[in-house]
């Protein structure tokens, strides 16, 4: 397995990563019929994280397939500017292999070379298995966000999560 930064032309893999990712889980953000087909919002979005000095890991495997990613969206203004927002996915048959360990053991050492002070996330109060992976890679729970999501009828809390870097 290779854990990589994305470049542009990653745009249409990761695009079918995504939609393979929704299809998968209901515990990401998007419905699959919420995502975009075309890859110029994900090229856009490399950009813009490459000229915010933000992260897109890449984890594949030996065919090339991407089995996972991480995105750390690094805010622009200069109060906030040492903190970021962390956004992961794996796909079910690559889980419990050690690929969240790796991409976030590679988000830390970025995060070290880059100043950043503090990461943060959320995750729905219900998933379990990626609380504890966040809590492994020192994350601790801030807060709740109530009913923050609605889906399949019914809202769904979720935490607050911020890890501090002492750099």
């Amino acid at each position: 397995m290779l854990i990589r930064q994305a470049v542009i032309s990653d745009a249409q893999k990761i695009l079918k990563f995504q939609k393979e990712l929704d299809q998968q889980t209901d515990l990401m953000l998007l419905y699959p019929e919420e995502r975009q087909d075309c890859c110029l919002d994900i090229e856009n979005k490399i950009s813009q994280l490459n000229r915010k000095h933000g992260l897109w890991l890449l984890a594949e495997d030996q065919k090339g397939t991407i089995i996972g990613n991480l995105t750390v969206d690094r805010s622009i203004f200069k109060k906030i500017e040492h903190l970021g927002y962390v956004v992961v996915g794996v796909l079910k048959a690559a889980r419990h292999r050690g690929i969240g360990d790796q991409l976030f053991n590679s988000m830390d050492q970025w995060a070290l070379d880059n100043h950043i002070h503090r990461l943060e996330l959320t995750v729905m109060q219900n998933n379990l298995i990626a609380q504890s992976l966040y809590k492994k890679h020192g994350f601790v729970v801030e807060g709740l966000r109530q009913d923050s999501i609605f889906q399949k009828q019914n809202y769904v809390s979720e935490f607050y999560m911020a890890k501090i870097f002492n750099n």
